[in-house]
């Protein structure tokens, strides 16, 4: 796992240190790299992001809304997404 503090030191993140950032599933992150929603670049055979691009991902991201709902048990707000 990547600590908050060494993220400041990186420059780029392998993919694979971007999976642990960002909790991503692999497929997840190479469909965000495919659409352009998430930038990379290959270095030789290595897939890097750089950290200002992880951090403008994850920054674009909508919010989650938490609503109430009948359908929710009592007491509880559900995830609209």
């Amino acid at each position: 796992m990547i600590k908050p503090d060494t993220l400041s030191n990186k420059g780029a993140l392998s993919l694979t240190e971007f999976l642990s950032w960002s909790s991503l599933g692999r497929t997840k992150a190479l469909e965000e790299i495919a659409t352009g929603r998430l930038h990379a670049v290959k270095v030789g055979r290595r897939l890097l992001i750089p950290v200002e691009a992880a951090q403008a991902w994850l920054a674009a991201q909508p919010p989650a809304v938490f609503v109430a709902s009948a359908e929710a048990p009592q007491g509880r707000a559900a995830l609209r997404h």
